[in-house]
C-alpha cells in the first residue's frame, strides 16, 4: 500500500469492505484498486476510508461515519444524521468538524464527545475489521 493512512476501501454498490493490496493513484484520484483475491475495482466503484473518515465510539465498539443516522438517548424521538464539514450553529462563525443535522427539519447541532455516551444507531452498523498492516520490504 503506498499510503499507510488508508485503512480500507468500501465497494459502493454493496457497502462491502475491501482489504486493498494494490492502489493506483493518478493526480490524487484513485484509478484502480485490487484486493487480495486480485479482484480489480475502478475508482468510481469504491470509496477509500482513512482515519479522518470516522469517529470511534469506545462504549459501543463502533464507529460513526458521515451519513449514519442516530438517536441521542436524551432526545429519543429526534433522529439525526452525522455530517462532517463547515457548519454554523445559531449564527455563530462557521467551524470545520463533525456535527449533527436533524431529520427532517435540517437543524444543525454540534457533535460533542458527551454524545458518545448516549447515542443509538438507527440501523445496526456492519462491523469492519482492520486489515493487517504489512510493512513494505526495504
Amino acid at each position: 500500500m503506498p499510503n499507510s493512512s488508508i485503512i480500507y476501501a468500501v465497494q459502493n454498490s454493496t457497502d462491502k469492505q475491501i482489504d486493498l493490496t494494490e492502489l493506483t493513484i493518478r493526480d490524487t484520484v484513485v484509478v484502480v484498486a485490487k484486493d487480495s483475491d486480485e479482484t480489480t475495482y475502478y475508482g468510481n466503484d469504491i470509496r477509500i476510508v482513512t482515519p479522518r473518515d470516522f469517529l470511534y465510539v469506545p462504549d459501543l465498539d463502533q464507529s460513526l461515519t458521515v451519513g449514519d443516522e442516530i438517536y441521542l438517548d436524551n432526545q429519543s424521538l429526534q433522529k439525526w444524521v452525522v455530517r462532517q464539514g463547515w457548519y454554523s450553529v445559531d449564527d455563530n462563525p462557521a467551524i470545520y468538524g463533525w456535527y449533527l443535522e436533524s431529520i427532517p427539519s435540517g437543524k444543525i447541532r454540534s457533535l460533542f464527545l458527551k454524545d458518545f455516551n448516549s447515542l443509538t444507531f438507527v440501523t445496526p452498523k456492519t462491523e469492519f475489521t482492520l486489515p493487517e498492516i504489512v510493512d513494505p520490504e526495504p
